[in-house]
């Protein structure tokens, strides 16, 4: 059994919902649902969703969580869950999650995918994970010739769903396909049949897609990009939008290897000629003696975009991350340990704290 381990790190970016898109980075349908996977959605729990055609393979789940939580009793633990090398079984990840929070009506509402799963895909037996690759029939986009796969005048405007969004009666026909390996699915924080403590559902309709390549100089990360939409009754204030991160590094037979692991934050200013200078943030995790040289890498996260408005009116002003947290499993949240309710987890969201990481 995995017990919590010793840190992990949170961190957000400011948003407005009308509708945003966030993209992180982590350095025809996968499986059809079996009878009674879930009541609450068809929850694919398989193991199937892993990037795998490069060097780090990674479970990606169609409810927001990354990881297949190695060492638990979870039906797909036993899935790579950032897996590198591939094949090795040494793992850099328990699971992360995205965390939207904001204030709906003036209170405190986050919704997690880890470590609670708020976010759910509906019951549809469509509502699965989708793969695809870039140039294939129906996938392609800018500066494709064939950009407007269906020639009806509009480009990408049916998503990879297995739904007909736009009511044309063809299904996935037009659709942007990005790099070796997308998987793509789509889940909410309001399935009236979700009962947990202190969740309190915004209404908020996400689409994932994440990306792969296989080319030797670009095949160990994974790229992911989330679209979310207010689609409730309620107006949503002070948004912002977070990934936490529970990183355990080791080999899956070396038992407790989750114990000696530590984090670190690394920042860098990047020049995007012509385009002005970006920061960017890394938080990153790693095991600290290496394991001997089996479990000597860095895996990390990355906030790569987000929309941007000058005006502040329909977007933030820039890209950057906005907090940064670092917390231990076997701590109360006033002592540095997990936050354990929403107004907790809000105002973790929303401090804008970049924390150096714990010594």
């Amino acid at each position: 059994m995995h017990r919590p381990s010793p840190t992990r790190a949170l961190f957000a970016a400011a948003a407005i919902l009308i509708p945003a898109t966030v993209d992180f980075c982590f350095a025809q349908p996968l499986a059809k649902p079996k009878p009674g996977d879930s009541p609450r959605g068809v929850l694919v729990l398989d193991g199937s969703p892993v990037h795998d055609v490069g060097i780090l393979r990674v479970h990606a789940s169609n409810w927001g969580a990354i990881g297949s939580q190695p060492g638990s009793a979870g039906p797909f633990s036993e899935a790579p869950s950032a897996e590198w090398p591939s094949g090795s079984r040494v793992e850099y990840l328990y699971v992360a999650g995205i965390w939207v929070g904001a204030l709906l009506n003036g209170i405190p509402a986050v919704s997690t995918a880890a470590f609670a799963t708020e976010f759910r895909p509906s019951s549809d037996p469509r509502d699965i994970v989708y793969e695809s690759h870039i140039g294939v029939a129906g996938g392609h986009r800018v500066p494709s010739a064939n950009a407007d796969d269906d020639s009806d005048g509009f480009l990408d405007e049916d998503p990879l769903d297995g739904f007909d969004n736009d009511l044309d009666g063809q299904v996935d026909e037009d659709y942007a396909a990005i790099s070796d390996q997308m998987l793509a699915r789509r889940f909410r924080d309001d399935d009236p049949s979700v009962i947990l403590p202190d969740h309190n559902p915004m209404g908020l309709f996400v689409r994932e897609e994440s990306y792969q390549f296989d080319d030797p100089g670009y095949d160990d990360f994974v790229g992911f990009t989330f679209t979310i939409t207010n689609d409730g009754a309620g107006t949503l204030r002070d948004l912002y939008v977070g990934v936490l991160m529970d990183g355990d590094v080791g080999h899956r037979d070396t038992p407790n290897y989750w114990e000696d692991d530590a984090t670190g934050l690394l920042t860098r200013v990047v020049y995007h000629d012509p385009h002005p200078f970006r920061i960017y943030r890394f938080p990153y995790w790693y095991d600290v003696d290496g394991d001997g040289g089996q479990a000597d890498a860095y895996a990390g996260i990355v906030l790569l975009d987000h929309p941007v408005d000058p005006t502040g009116t329909t977007a933030p002003t820039d890209v950057d991350v906005h907090t940064v947290s670092y917390f231990s499993g076997s701590l109360p949240y006033e002592e540095g340990g997990d936050p354990t309710n929403d107004f907790e987890r809000y105002e973790v969201l929303s401090n804008g704290v970049i924390r150096q990481p714990p010594v």
